[in-house]
């Protein structure tokens, strides 16, 4: 069985009119076999209580979180302790890899989108069907079942949940373009491998936190115009599912 955490960044309440805000919007999956749970989560949590960071009355992922938007930005506590900063992001970027497990980021260019369709669907259902995609997939090629929990949001919540049901029992649906056959092909993914969706709270999850710094590290990233001889995120690309060396379109998906 394998534990998979959804977190999201680049969100807003009106994707189109909020464009120049958040022009990305990125949703990540970190995959865990749930019997390597336990010891990955006291590996972190152990590292961590060795920073003796500020404010940290409780145990991480027992009510204590680390927001990877503050390690990103570098705000508050962080702007003036750079190298904590940079081993805790460190630490939660290679942690999928180094405990068996995988990950898995969709990428949405919202002002790309918009100008390329005349009835562009909406970037947040649309990243939650290519993630389901790649995460079936991925369960299949391992012979396992995944349990996913997102984080909450609860303005998509609902949307969200109603969206997954009809994707656990329809499938997922969509045409492509084959460059090969320079046609248009439909096809039709069965969602087999996923057993439900659920929702929790970040602060009580260390998955949630791990997927938190993979969308919102994506995202600064891409807003940064994907900078060269980035070396956290060659660390982040370390942990993405790959299908031999192809990374793109498996573990890092870019639309449009």
């Amino acid at each position: 069985m394998q534990m998979i955490f959804l977190d999201e960044s680049g969100y807003s309440r009106d994707w189109k009119k909020q464009i120049d805000e958040q022009p990305f919007y990125v949703l990540s999956a970190v995959c865990l076999p749930m019997s390597n749970i336990p010891v990955a989560y006291d590996r972190l949590r152990d590292e961590i209580g060795k920073l003796d960071l500020p404010g940290q009355k409780r145990l991480l992922g027992r009510g204590f979180e680390i927001k990877a938007r503050d390690i990103a930005q570098g705000t508050g506590w962080w702007r003036d302790h750079n190298d904590e900063r940079n081993r805790v992001r460190d630490l939660f970027l290679s942690f999928p890899q180094k405990e068996s497990g995988t990950a898995f980021v969709v990428v949405v260019n919202k002002k790309a989108h918009l100008s390329r369709y005349a009835f562009p669907e909406n970037p947040y259902l649309l990243s939650f069907q290519f993630i389901f995609e790649r995460i079936e997939m991925y369960l299949k090629d391992c012979d396992e079942f995944g349990y996913c929990i997102y984080d909450q949001n609860e303005r998509l919540e609902q949307d969200l949940q109603e969206h997954a049901n009809w994707l656990l029992t329809e499938g997922s649906r969509g045409i492509y373009y084959s460059q090969l056959w320079n046609d248009v092909f439909e096809f039709s993914l069965p969602i087999q491998r996923i057993i439900e969706l659920s929702f929790g709270t970040s602060a009580n999850s260390i998955g949630l936190q791990v997927a938190d710094f993979f969308s919102s590290m994506t995202n600064s990233y891409y807003k940064s115009g994907k900078p060269e001889n980035c070396g956290w995120w060659n660390l982040l690309t370390e942990s993405l599912h790959r299908k031999g060396e192809r990374l793109l379109g498996i573990g890092l998906k870019e639309f449009p």
